[in-house]
């Protein structure tokens, strides 16, 4: 994995399922895609039990994505629904 969002992305979200929320801001800090702050987002209300939040945020998300963004959040937000995350 190199030096790039995709990188402290999954930091962040190790840091949420840890419990660490200082490691958690200083590797969210450094993500620069959008889509990618806004998915860490999701994560952490579902992580603190926020699933509607959570469904909600992504449905705003929805309408302004294309590929496989748009397919992953779709996904991402069947997932929630469904009970499996």
């Amino acid at each position: 994995m190199g030096e790039n969002n995709f990188k402290w992305y999954a930091l962040a979200f190790i840091a949420v399922s840890e419990g660490d929320a200082e490691a958690h801001k200083q590797h969210k800090e450094k993500i620069k895609d959008i889509f990618l702050l806004r998915t860490l987002e999701v994560d952490k209300a579902v992580y603190d039990g926020k699933r509607e939040e959570a469904v909600a945020m992504l449905e705003a998300m929805i309408p302004k994505l294309k590929g496989y963004k748009l397919l992953s959040t779709v996904q991402f937000r069947k997932q929630i629904q469904e009970g499996r995350i």
